[in-house]
């Protein structure tokens, strides 16, 4: 296992120690779990950087590195919803298009076919992280919910849907329903 593909497995590694530390009862807890979560989304650029520098890409890498982006992120957003910052529909809409995207790598991967994230989908996840990281500041300083966090939420949910519509149209012919 390459060292990006490495960087990956750790990224999936800390999703639990987030979810512990954003759950927890003590003082300043949502800022453990942010240095967790920044950690986690730094590995993210660094495999990405190191397996492209470096000519580490890997089928594994394609596979594993957006699939553990999707679950980081997955993490952070029920959190949230739980604590009630982000609401049930937006959290819903935007894991239809994870759980959707994924979806059709698995499908056409069974064809030989391996599909990587295109740059919508990049910077989709990129918004999603910095976003991510300012509601993780915005609830440890205990301010209410801001414009700033609000305008997080809509980039996050409308980047997530347009990258979706556009890796499925760029993808329609490589999808055969039979």
């Amino acid at each position: 296992m390459n060292i990006a593909n490495r960087l990956t497995f750790l990224r999936v590694l800390l999703i639990p120690i987030y979810i512990l530390l954003f759950l927890a009862d003590f003082s300043g807890h949502y800022f453990y779990a942010l240095a967790v979560y920044a950690l986690a989304s730094f590995t993210d650029f660094l495999d990405g950087y190191l397996a492209r520098s470096r000519n580490l890409v890997s089928t594994f890498g394609k596979f594993a590195d957006p699939l553990a982006d999707k679950m980081l992120v997955t993490a952070a957003l029920l959190c949230f919803m739980l604590i009630g910052r982000i609401n049930l529909w937006i959290v819903f809409l935007i894991l239809f298009r994870e759980f959707a995207v994924t979806g059709l790598r698995a499908a056409v991967a069974a064809e030989g076919v391996v599909l990587a994230a295109g740059k919508s989908g990049k910077l989709k996840t990129v918004i999603q992280m910095i976003g991510l990281i300012y509601l993780h500041v915005e609830i440890g300083l205990r301010l209410s919910s801001t414009l700033v966090g609000d305008v997080f939420i809509w980039l996050m949910l409308l980047l997530t849907v347009a990258s979706g519509v556009e890796y499925f149209y760029k993808n329609r012919k490589k999808i055969s329903i039979k």
